[in-house]
């Protein structure tokens, strides 16, 4: 795998995480659908093939610990059986059923048929890794992958600790992250990003520039940052609140102090304590998406 492929292939596991969460916070941070979760998932990556998933049983609902580890397992599946199993086909599908184990664990059959013959890897990838080693090692839960000649068969177990009993009915693809709310969406033209994290930071200089941004200058830390501000002026900044072992909030009284518009980001559940003069900034949760970014936008622009 080329430096593009690698890139690409952890860009979709980052939105695929992005996808997870906008679920989660949509419900307040409770426990969200399973039928949502592979609906999503097949619609934004499969687009017109995503009728070929189906999903038989009942409904059960995710505590948000596990909701985004089964995600990411429920991506691998779906984007190998897109790329070599019985979705990269006319005529494959998925059969993905539900049904509770003796010890009330949710017990998830994901079954392929109609692909081309499958023979099992030489060598297990980082995403079969996934599937077989992230509901173990992160849930105490089991998963397992069987590579049949007429195709892939795996089985998730995830605890019952992590699964709250839903009614049975069929949930259509939640389309509210297809707005048009980027049709009158402020853009800014020099945006500065300081984040610690390379790919997450990478991501967003990504996001910024496909929805029009001229110019996009990351940093890492507050030093890097006031580097780059002292040399440019900056519409806009989102800014990492935790640099490991300082924060961004100097950097956003002084960017605010200059006329810059700001935003905090933050990862998944983190809290801490604002300062009062900063308790109205906008936040935005990561991993990012363009969806979240149109959103953040807006709402930075209508603060004006």
């Amino acid at each position: 795998m080329n430096t593009a492929q690698y890139v690409d292939v952890l860009d979709s596991r980052i939105q695929a995480l992005a996808r997870a969460h906008d679920q989660i916070t949509a419900q307040r941070w409770s426990a969200a659908s399973f039928r949502q979760l592979v609906h999503i998932e097949a619609e934004s990556y499969l687009q017109h093939k995503g009728d070929r998933v189906i999903i038989e049983g009942e409904d059960c609902l995710l505590e948000p610990n596990a909701y985004s580890t089964v995600a990411l397992v429920i991506h691998e599946l779906m984007t190998n059986s897109a790329k070599y199993g019985a979705l990269c086909g006319q005529s494959g599908q998925v059969n993905v059923v539900l049904t509770k184990g003796a010890q009330g664990e949710l017990v998830i059959k994901w079954t392929e048929t109609g692909g081309p013959p499958v023979n099992e890897p030489e060598r297990r990838g980082f995403g079969s890794t996934i599937i077989e080693r992230s509901i173990p090692y992160e849930l105490a839960g089991k998963s397992s992958i069987d590579y049949q000649p007429d195709g892939v068969v795996a089985v998730l177990e995830v605890p019952e600790q992590f699964v709250v009993d839903a009614e049975a009915k069929e949930i259509a693809p939640d389309m509210s992250r297809q707005t048009s709310v980027e049709l009158d969406t402020w853009i800014p033209n020099n945006v500065l990003v300081v984040e610690d994290n390379m790919i997450i930071a990478m991501e967003a200089e990504n996001l910024f520039h496909e929805i029009g941004s001229k110019s996009v200058h990351i940093a890492a830390n507050v030093k890097q940052a006031e580097a780059s501000m002292s040399t440019k002026a900056f519409d806009f900044a989102l800014l990492d609140v935790n640099l490991g072992s300082e924060t961004s909030f100097g950097l956003a009284e002084m960017l605010r102090s200059r006329g810059t518009k700001i935003a905090f980001a933050s990862g998944y559940g983190e809290g801490g304590q604002y300062p009062e003069a900063l308790a109205d900034v906008r936040r935005m949760s990561k991993p990012y998406d363009s969806d979240a970014l149109y959103r953040l936008l807006a709402a930075v622009e209508s603060d004006q």
